[in-house]
């Protein structure tokens, strides 16, 4: 340290203590916080407080740190505490502001240590916000990557970098890892694959076209080939008019905003045989 450096803080008082004693202290001064790998210091500015057992203390109860917040609780959760010491670094007081600051950066910049994750005086203590931009990259980065083939037309259809970004388009999650994992096709035609199949040819179209063609799908999908699609008549005996026939049970649950379960013992459990549901449906399952 140069010999002007060393008349800047030529007031500090230099006390190392081991942590057995750390919570036993009651001290009233300015203090400088820095991470280096076995040592730790602390800035406070407080009067009339135990700042040690407040500020430093925190630091090592065994409920802090099994939090994993901060970095340096990761660290000391794995590594633990038997190697390192608490340097504390007392400036007498009066002390600026200005002084405090230019102490603590001095050795944030030649302390260098991967537990400083702001490298700025009297910052946070935390990363500066991470923009759209770079979450959204950082998305793609860390998204798995995967082709949709068309299996009727064998073509491929598009290429997703994520798959968030196939949830984004109201593709159910569990129906497209059993695609992707067990080979399942996705309404009966769509193909998710991790690997690229040779021998379909390109028809790649946007993210746009392929949320209306799979919507289309759907569509076809719930009326003529789901395997648990049923067509269910619903008489209404009170007022013929609103007689109709569904394509499902849950279509028909959104209709009489009835509850599938209780709808489903209407059509199925034999000890509801001939009753009328809220007195005046009757259920038949089409045979069509």
């Amino acid at each position: 340290m140069s010999s002007k450096k060393l008349l800047l803080w030529s007031d500090q008082m230099r006390i190392e203590i081991s942590l057995d004693k750390l919570l036993r202290v009651n001290l009233v001064f300015i203090f400088l916080k820095i991470w280096s790998p076995k040592v730790f210091m602390l800035v406070v500015v407080s009067r009339f407080i135990p700042v040690l057992s407040r500020e430093a203390g925190s630091y090592f109860y065994l409920s802090v740190i099994s939090q994993g917040v901060r970095r340096i609780e990761r660290h000391l959760l794995k590594h633990g505490n038997t190697n390192l010491k608490l340097t504390l670094l007392i400036m007498k007081a009066p002390v600026s502001w200005f002084d405090l600051r230019t102490m603590e950066q001095y050795y944030i910049n030649n302390l260098p240590c991967n537990l400083n994750v702001d490298k700025d005086a009297f910052g946070s203590g935390y990363h500066g916000e991470m923009s759209e931009e770079n979450r959204i990259k950082l998305r793609k980065d860390r998204g798995t990557s995967f082709f949709c083939y068309d299996v009727k037309s064998k073509t491929l259809l598009f290429i997703f970098d994520s798959i968030e970004e196939a949830i984004n388009i109201n593709i159910h999650r569990s129906s497209l890892n059993n695609s992707l994992h067990l080979g399942d096709l996705y309404v009966g035609q769509i193909l998710f694959s991790l690997v690229s199949i040779s021998g379909y040819s390109n028809s790649l179209m946007s993210i746009e076209e392929l949320k209306a063609f799979i919507d289309n799908l759907k569509k076809d999908w719930k009326i003529t080939s789901h395997p648990h699609s049923i067509k269910i008549i619903a008489e209404n005996i009170t007022n013929p008019s609103l007689t109709k026939q569904f394509n499902s049970l849950n279509e028909l649950s959104i209709a009489l905003k009835g509850d599938r379960t209780t709808l489903r013992k209407y059509l199925f459990d034999p000890s509801f045989k001939g009753k009328l549901y809220r007195k005046q449906w009757r259920f038949t399952v089409s045979d069509d």
